[in-house]
């Protein structure tokens, strides 16, 4: 499928359906922590990015194999709500499914009083507040030209107001040396109380970013845990799932070496998202390891140089590793925070 993905096990969710609606790497910001890496369209502009009618053909085919999810979830690659057809995807999934919607967002464009509207149709609104400081904001989420913090903050109070009944979790992801001062929590407390959400999530920097930066600890989480109040929860710690990036490279290989795989099956096999396997691919072609085959309109991956030794391969993917252990000065635990 190509707009539907998963079920996937979330932290936060439960067993989540995600809907893409929009193309890779479509967004009104430029995480520096993004797991799907680095923006590759910043904007503002609303438009059907993706076709509506495509995607709800895609999610009744999904409905029809009758398998259980808890919530079906506007997420993928990108802000979601730039699709200017979301609204009324929203409105016919809730006429076609009993299953409850949730919308993770980015909050950028909660300023139009349309999108808030939009985004009510979901049951659960998980919108990102990382600062409540304008040049930590540009620094950690480099948004579009014009957008600013406390529009941001107006924008989800406007829709805690104005919905009230639909559950709002707010989530802060703590990056090491951008928000994590006294003064960057003192803000961030103040912008809570204000905004009033049911919950706080507090996370970090798990998976693989798309800059060079690295998730806070666990002690400091607690910390902030304690600080920002009775509704906040720790939802992510960097070192809780640890592997190191050499095996997982070397996992990819093996699985492919027997006989050509799909990402998703490679997914399967190794207990991993498939959009993590995806990133790790992407490297292993550029090193020369991974072929990639079209085969009756699906792509499947095999090793290139299958028959032959890889002792040479664990040097290969060091040099190419984004690992906190391969960066100088690092004292860390030698292995990728996912």
């Amino acid at each position: 499928m190509k707009y539907i993905f998963g079920p996937v096990l979330s932290r936060r969710l439960g067993l989540s359906l995600g809907v893409d609606l929009v193309p890779f790497k479509v967004c009104s910001f430029d995480c520096v922590y993004c797991e799907c890496g680095r923006t590759t369209l910043k904007t503002m502009e609303r438009k059907e990015y993706v076709p509506a009618k495509e995607v709800l053909i895609e999610l009744k085919a999904f409905l029809e194999k009758d398998i259980y999810v808890d919530f079906i979830t506007f997420s993928g690659f990108g802000e979601p709500t730039l699709n200017i057809k979301f609204g009324d995807i929203a409105s016919e999934i809730k006429k076609i499914s009993g299953n409850k919607l949730a919308l993770i967002t980015n909050a950028s464009l909660f300023n139009l009083k349309d999108v808030r509207k939009e985004a009510s149709l979901c049951d659960v609104v998980l919108p990102s507040l990382d600062t409540a400081i304008n040049e930590t904001f540009r620094r950690i989420n480099r948004p579009c030209e014009g957008i600013n913090v406390e529009d941001l903050i107006q924008g989800l109070k406007s829709f805690r107001d104005e919905y009230s009944e639909t559950k709002m979790a707010l989530e802060i992801l703590f990056v090491r040396g951008f928000n994590d001062s006294e003064k960057e929590l003192e803000a961030l407390k103040e912008a809570v109380e204000y905004i009033d959400p049911h919950e706080v999530h507090l996370n970090t920097v798990v998976r693989p970013p798309a800059e060079d930066v690295y998730g806070v600890s666990e002690e400091f989480l607690k910390y902030a845990l304690k600080v920002l109040g009775e509704k906040a929860r720790i939802v992510g710690v960097s070192h809780l799932k640890e592997r190191n990036c050499e095996a997982l490279f070397q996992a990819i290989i093996e699985a492919i070496k027997r006989r050509p795989m799909t990402i998703g099956e490679i997914a399967d096999l190794l207990g991993e998202d498939e959009r993590i396997v995806g990133k790790y691919l992407i490297d292993l072609e550029v090193l020369g390891k991974v072929q990639k085959i079209n085969h009756s309109g699906k792509i499947y991956y095999r090793g290139k140089n299958h028959e032959e030794d890889n002792s040479h391969f664990n040097a290969d993917v060091s040099s190419n590793c984004s690992c906190p252990s391969k960066k100088e000065g690092y004292n860390g635990g030698g292995s990728c925070q996912f």
